[in-house]
């Protein structure tokens, strides 16, 4: 899980979700926000923004239900199989804009917060390290950074969920050896060639 970066991101007061509903938005907007997801824009190295999209209830729920399966599938082995699925796409809405004010952890060794998860099969808690904090902001933008923003920004984003290939999963537990040698220390080297074959194979394929 160290190879994975959380935050913790607040809404500040005048960003709340339900004060700026107004009736009009309540008819349009969802009253709760279960799968939000949230992209990162940034300007300059002073100017960021975050925007927040959303999608239908029940989209929410399968995304939820997809990322919290803990079931070892087999990999994709195949381009085919990769490729966006129209039966597995997942369309989030922009909802809006928010000014974003990061803090991040200034010592990579320590983690000044932590986060408890909780997992019912093994009846154990983890401890998940949060890399820093995002507040959100009610956005203020100059007219003169706005078509900039727009061109930077998505109207909808359509999310794509699936198992990873062979390489994906080489290269992730290449990533994780570095902080669980004993537990994905394999063969750095027998993982590159494994990632060489696919490379192979996936280019003959598009050239055939």
């Amino acid at each position: 899980m160290l190879d994975q970066n959380f935050y913790d991101i607040k809404f500040s007061s005048s960003s709340s979700l339900k004060k700026e509903r107004t009736n009009k938005r309540k008819a349009e907007e969802p009253s709760d926000i279960k799968a939000p997801l949230f992209k990162l824009i940034s300007l300059s190295d002073t100017t960021n923004f975050m925007t927040l999209y959303t999608a239908n209830d029940n989209d929410c729920d399968l995304v939820n239900a997809l990322l919290s399966d803990t079931t070892e599938n087999a990999p994709v082995s195949s381009p085919e199989e990769a490729k966006p699925s129209s039966d597995k796409i997942f369309t989030y809405q922009k909802l809006r804009d928010y000014d974003s004010n990061s803090r991040m952890s200034s010592n990579a060794g320590l983690f000044r917060q932590l986060a408890i998860t909780f997992d019912e099969k093994t009846s154990t808690a983890l401890f998940v390290p949060i890399k820093g904090k995002i507040e959100l902001k009610k956005r203020r933008i100059d007219n003169f950074i706005e078509p900039k923003l727009r061109a930077l920004s998505y109207d909808v984003i359509n999310l794509n969920i699936r198992e990873p290939t062979r390489t994906e999963i080489n290269e992730r537990d290449i990533r994780r050896s570095n902080f669980d040698p004993m537990e994905f220390g394999a063969d750095e080297e027998e993982a590159n060639e494994e990632v060489a074959k696919e490379e192979v194979t996936v280019g003959d394929t598009h050239l055939a």
